[in-house]
Order: C-alpha cells, then structure tokens, then sequence
C-alpha cells in the first residue's frame, strides 16, 4: 500500500522532472512589474504625442477660421458712416477720414476741429456728438488711424505714434487746414501730446497750429497707465502673432465691456458695431502690432507729459473716473499734479469711454471749456 509519503515524492519528482524539460522561466513579481511598466509607457506616450497632435490641430484650425472668416457685414449706421467718408494715400496706404462741413464745399472753414480716436475703435466714436459739436465748429475732421477703422491695416507692419502723427499733419495739409482745436481720447491722446510737443520744438516746421486741446481717458500719463492682461499679452513676442487671431467676437465683447461702466455698458447693436468696425478688412491680425503703441509711450513719456507740461495753449481733461486702465489714484492724482494749469472735468459714474457712455454730459463739459477758453484767451 502506498503511503502518504511516498505519494508526495512521486508527485514532487515528476514535476521537478517536468520543469526541467520546461522552456518557461520562472518570473518574479519585480520583473513582472518592469515589464509591464515598459509595455504600457509606450503606449501612454503615444496617447500623449496623439493629445499634443490633436491640440496643435486645433490651434491652427481656430486660427484658419478667424483669419479667413469673412468680416461681420456693417449695420446701415455703420455702412453710411463710411460711404460717405472721404480717402487719402499716405506712403501707400489709404486713410478713410470723415470732413463735415456746414456746406459741402473744399474751401477750409474756421475754426476746425479735429478729432483723434481712441483703440481699438474709430472716429465712429464720436457720431452722437457730431451734431451738437457742430454749433461750434463749422469744420470737423475725423481720421481713422492707420490700422484701426476704416483706414488700411497692414499686417505685420511696425505701426508708431510719430507716423500717426505725420499721418495727420499730412492730412491737414492736404486740406490746406492752419489752424486746428483738438479733442482726442485713448490712443487719440498720445497722437496728440506728440503733435503738441512738434508746436513747441522751435527746430520743427509744422504748417498748422493747434489752438486749444481737450483730452479724454488715456494713456496720458504712462507710468500710471495700467493696461488690461490680454494687451499685455497681445504685445508679447511671439505670443502677439497667434493672439490677434484668436480676437474673434466673443474675446471682443467680453474684454471690451470691461473699459465701460457697470450702469453704461454699450447697447447689443453698439457692441456689433465696434466689433464690425475693428473686424473690417480682417483688422484683428493688425491690433497686435498697433498695440506697440504701450512701450511707444513709456519710451517717450518724458517728451509727452512734457509737452503738457510746458503748453500754454486751452488745455483740458474730460474724465471717467471708473476707468480701470486709468485710475483716478493714479492718473488722475499725478495729471493733477503735473498738469495742474489744465481745468478738468470729472463725470461720475462714467468709465473709459465718456464721449458714448454720457454723450449729453460729455458736450456740455466740452463746451463750458469753449467759453471759458473764449473768456480767458480768444475767440473761436
């Protein structure tokens, strides 16, 4: 009989026997685990470089879409705006501008106006005014900058503040225009201050004076001017380039309604309006590269505060103190200071954009400038 014993050796020698002739090797749980590590690292490595392909596609999908997507058509407001504006070439370029006259005449009428708009909108900005402004001035000139507008935007292309400058005296000069009262705003500023600061260089032939100038909320004061994170991103190098592609109609809105008041935001056809005039002539790619304008000024802000501070012309400021760009603790406080012959304006519970957030408040300030400039200097 066989015992317990003996079955156990039987069966141990017969698979002791068995795993010899085997080909299999033992493996153990850490080789195992290596070699399990290893089969599946190629695998997540593929699903990442898959992640990274699909990403990169889409980027440069979205970026195909908003460079090809045909421009938002323009309302009729908008459409008439620019139909009945007139052209000019500078260096190439052409340069929409609007000229209202009392008549339709090419004879210069006193006193001018000339209006310099902001960005990234255009001298659409001003058409509530217009009629109430021209009680005053017989003769109002409205250019659009290069690169914003109706005005061509070259892409890329290095925009400057000196050559929006030499824009308008080639403007005014064409119209055969000698004397000039400005109202700027923003961007409109700082094209300004530079034509003031020529007036004052007594090495500088400019053939038209400026009488009188009346500015808005802007980068007046660089150093306390305090641009909004998608500007600063928008003139990074090599972030800019692919950013203005990405300004489609959604980022505008959102990005521009945060310079307006909580109590002023603009109207859903107003809003459709600014973004068709910016979108016009795909002028998203061009924002980027006007947007140079920021380092422009810091570079600069000795000679263009400077030259407020030296003027002794009519000089004013018509200011949103909800501005988030320029503050009233700091702007306001340091213009006050600088600038402290210039009278100034505050109207509460109004932002960036004064002259369309409060069109009625904006006129009457402006004009109580005019009569005390023709009480305290000369007449219009």
């Amino acid at each position: 009989m066989l015992t317990f014993q003996k079955i156990y050796k039987t069966m141990d020698h017969r698979r002791r026997k068995g795993n010899k002739k085997s080909s299999h090797k033992h493996v153990t749980f850490r080789e195992s685990e290596e070699k399990y590590n290893k089969s599946h690292s190629g695998i997540f490595n593929t699903l990442k470089t898959n992640k990274l392909v699909a990403t990169f596609s889409l980027v440069i999908l979205l970026i195909l879409l908003n460079a090809f997507w045909p421009s938002p058509k323009l309302s009729i407001q908008v459409a008439h705006w620019r139909d009945s504006g007139y052209h000019f070439k500078y260096n190439n370029h052409v340069i929409f501008y609007r000229s209202i006259y009392e008549v339709e005449s090419r004879v210069a009428h006193d006193p001018v106006l000339l209006i310099l708009h902001g960005f990234p909108t255009s001298s659409y900005d001003w058409r509530v005014i217009l009629p109430k402004l021209q009680k005053r001035f017989p003769n109002i000139i409205l250019p659009d900058f290069l690169g914003l507008g109706f005005s061509d935007k070259p892409a890329p292309y290095e925009y400057t503040v000196m050559e929006q400058a030499n824009i308008i005296e080639s403007l005014l000069t064409t119209l055969n225009i000698t004397n000039v009262h400005i109202l700027s705003h923003d961007y409109g500023d700082t094209i300004a201050q530079e034509l003031l600061a020529r007036q004052q260089d007594v090495e500088y032939i400019m053939k038209f004076k400026i009488k009188s100038l009346c500015l808005t909320n802007g980068g007046i004061i660089p150093s306390q001017h305090k641009p909004r994170p998608i500007q600063k991103l928008m003139i990074m190098p090599g972030v800019k380039n692919v950013l203005s592609y990405f300004m489609n109609r959604f980022v505008f809105y959102s990005r521009f309604g945060a310079v307006f008041g909580p109590n002023t935001q603009p109207t859903k056809d107003e809003f459709y309006d600014f973004y068709s005039i910016f979108a016009f002539n795909v002028g998203h790619r061009a924002s980027s590269y006007v947007l140079m304008y920021i380092p422009e000024r810091h570079e600069n802000e000795a000679r263009w505060v400077g030259a407020l501070e030296k003027t002794n012309l009519p000089l004013h400021l018509i200011y949103g103190p909800l501005d988030p760009v320029n503050t009233p603790d700091g702007f306001l406080k340091h213009y006050k200071d600088q600038v402290p012959h210039s009278s100034v304006t505050v109207l509460d519970g109004i932002a960036h954009y004064p002259q369309v957030e409060a069109p009625g408040r904006f006129i009457k300030s402006f004009n109580q400038f005019l009569d005390r400039m023709e009480r305290d200097y000369y007449p219009l």
